[in-house]
């Protein structure tokens, strides 16, 4: 038990003395333990619940106040309405055309002050939506002309 603890104080020290050389170690242990990552990431959320599940409630918060802020509630997307789009677009993404599992994208997205209405949904597969993000369809456009996404 007291050598692991003056491990871990030893550890510390060197990393704190010697920043340069911690930053090539960290760098390379991430190239060669990608997985690593993302099981760190995982095992946080276990542990943290709370912490985790707040910070997602916050994003759903921030993102429910610009669907409210963006658009009146007379013109808000009605569930009817979304699954006639979905109908309409038989399976088909909006942008790539492929036939696929379609998500809700905001073409002018929220964040860029777009409403959350029928005139500004389209029905897209989810790697052109997530591949989207942000972007009004221009940028996103010239990003896939340029062949930078």
């Amino acid at each position: 038990m007291v050598r692991t603890m003056q491990r871990r104080v030893n550890a510390a020290k060197s990393r704190k003395n010697n920043p340069e050389k911690t930053a090539v170690y960290l760098a390379e242990y991430a190239k060669k333990n990608p997985e690593k990552g993302k099981a760190n990431k995982i095992r946080w959320q276990k542990k943290y619940p709370e912490r985790y599940l707040g910070m997602a409630s916050a994003q759903a918060s921030k993102r429910r106040d610009l669907k409210l802020h963006n658009t009146p509630i007379d013109e808000m997307l009605t569930s009817t309405e979304w699954l006639a789009i979905l109908r309409e677009a038989k399976g088909h993404c909006y942008y790539c055309d492929k036939e696929a599992k379609l998500t809700l994208d905001h073409v002018i997205p929220l964040s860029r002050g777009g409403r959350h209405n029928k005139g500004n949904v389209a029905a897209a597969c989810a790697h052109c939506n997530s591949s989207k993000g942000a972007r009004t369809l221009e940028e996103w456009t010239f990003y896939r002309e340029e062949g930078k996404l």
